[in-house]
């Protein structure tokens, strides 16, 4: 029981971090406009990976 709940906090909080990330993302498109593509590609690939790994 302990290791599911534990299990299960780590998965919310993976999933949370990725919603973060999805979110900053978004601000920097809306924030950068036509330029979002080259300014915010890092923060792109990173929301990839993470959605990836985590699997959200």
């Amino acid at each position: 029981l302990e290791h599911r709940e534990k299990f299960i906090r780590e998965v919310w909080v993976r999933t949370m971090e990725v919603r973060i990330v999805g979110e900053e993302l978004a601000k920097c498109y809306r924030h950068e406009g036509v330029n979002h593509k080259q300014n915010c590609a890092e923060l792109a690939d990173r929301y990839l990976k993470m959605l990836r790994k985590s699997r959200v």
